[in-house]
């Protein structure tokens, strides 16, 4: 079922630590973290930004390979538990990646970390492709799930100006 919000649970670190445990996540600082940038070619992605509009890099945690995996299963474990995905933000992991994501950003940008802003609405989303049974059964689904974007029926990047802002 739907877990009540007021239970007391959410408010234990013990709850927690077992959970993130169970994906090899930790709590509260149990993890020494990421504290320097990558190798990567900071000049060329900053031009690809400029052209493109968007980055695509190798990983910024190259020192702990499987990071995004621990957090994917830390991801499922939540679902299973009927809890969204964004209770990975209570893990150090999860802030340790967007840390490094945000050093390589400003270093792409030429400034310091500090310069930056975090947009304050941050989610998270576990995005699936259909097993092999349902794609037979519904090939509609299954092709949705073969490109960028298709778990959304409409990417939030595609609105319009007016669809997104009162004005």
């Amino acid at each position: 079922g739907k877990p009540d919000p007021r239970d007391a649970r959410f408010l234990d670190g013990k709850f927690w630590r077992e959970l993130g445990g169970q994906a090899g996540l930790s709590l509260l600082g149990d993890v020494p973290g990421v504290t320097h940038l990558p190798k990567l070619d900071y000049e060329a992605l900053r031009r690809r930004f400029a052209v493109e509009g968007f980055l695509c890099t190798t990983s910024v945690v190259p020192e702990r390979p499987d990071l995004l995996d621990r957090l994917h299963a830390a991801a499922k474990l939540l679902r299973n538990r009927n809890l969204a995905p964004v209770f990975l933000y209570v893990f150090d992991e999860t802030w340790e990646l967007v840390m490094a994501v945000w050093r390589s950003i400003a270093s792409v940008f030429g400034v310091s970390p500090e310069e930056l802003v975090l947009e304050p609405s941050v989610f998270g989303y576990l995005l699936d492709r259909p097993d092999d049974a349902q794609a037979k059964l519904d090939s509609k689904a299954m092709s949705r799930h073969t490109y960028v974007g298709g778990n959304f029926g409409v990417p939030h990047r595609d609105h319009t100006y007016l669809d997104c802002f009162d004005d």
